[in-house]
């Protein structure tokens, strides 16, 4: 047997012998399950289709709804929050998610923001991080239009209008660059995370012996600062660090 024919039969033979299930099939059917109140065969469904590298927002906050009639709140609030991730406006997921969230044991309180900065927040999770960058590129594009028309043409009242259109275009590009950058940097350097497990220690290093400092319950979301060796180092919205194993953690 040559080494491309085991390769073939490497590659092809065990998708011939196991099929995937095609999602669109998984879906109905787990909506099916989930219909009946067969919630825990309606998470293993729905988990096939995510298997499978397919995500959507619809997924994550049925997966979300799944979960939460199980009473597992830490998967619930980690797949609702999945969800808001792909789709911010939706106000089915975000009104799901905050009844979620009232369940949280953990009452933690963040620092006060200015009034400016929850605006500026505010706008920032308004959009996908896609959208943002859909929205900038077509600024930059039509701002390279509407310049190049004002340069060009000689007709006066024309060119103040498009003047006008300048002024608008700055002012759209200062307030929309600094949120791309913003939510580009987050993507890249900052990882949030869920608590799955029902009470958890942080611990002041990555192993059990370490100290215990504070004790986090199911929900509660946290910040991501490092790993290793299994071991999340872990920052709560008040400033509190700690280490957690991985195995208690859900990574939005």
């Amino acid at each position: 047997m040559t080494k491309l024919f085991r390769l073939l039969v490497f590659l092809f033979i065990p998708g011939m012998l196991f099929p995937q299930e095609h999602p669109d099939s998984l879906f109905q059917r787990a909506q099916q399950q989930y219909d009946a109140e067969q919630y825990s065969k309606a998470v293993t469904t729905y988990q096939k289709i995510l298997n499978q590298n397919i995500e959507s927002a619809s997924l994550h906050y049925n997966l979300g709804n799944a979960y939460f009639r199980q009473g597992e709140l830490g998967e619930a609030i980690l797949h609702y929050e999945k969800a808001k991730k792909l789709a911010p406006r939706d106000a089915d997921i975000d009104y799901n998610l905050q009844v979620a969230r009232v369940r949280i044991q953990d009452r933690i309180e963040p620092p006060e923001s200015s009034f400016l900065m929850k605006i500026f927040n505010g706008i920032k999770y308004w959009l996908t991080l896609q959208e943002l960058a859909w929205t900038t590129g077509f600024l930059f594009l039509s701002g390279s239009i509407i310049f190049g028309g004002w340069w060009l043409l000689n007709h006066s009242r024309l060119k103040n209008f498009l003047l006008y259109g300048l002024i608008l275009w700055i002012i759209g590009i200062l307030l929309v660059t600094p949120l791309l950058i913003s939510r580009t940097i987050e993507s890249v350097k900052e990882r949030h995370g869920i608590v799955l497990s029902g009470e958890v220690a942080a611990r002041s290093g990555p192993q059990n012996l370490s100290t215990e400092v504070f004790v986090l319950h199911e929900g509660t979301r946290v910040e991501v600062e490092s790993i290793q060796n299994q071991w999340y180092q872990i920052r709560l919205i008040d400033g509190k660090e700690g280490w957690i194993p991985a195995n208690a953690l859900g990574i939005i």
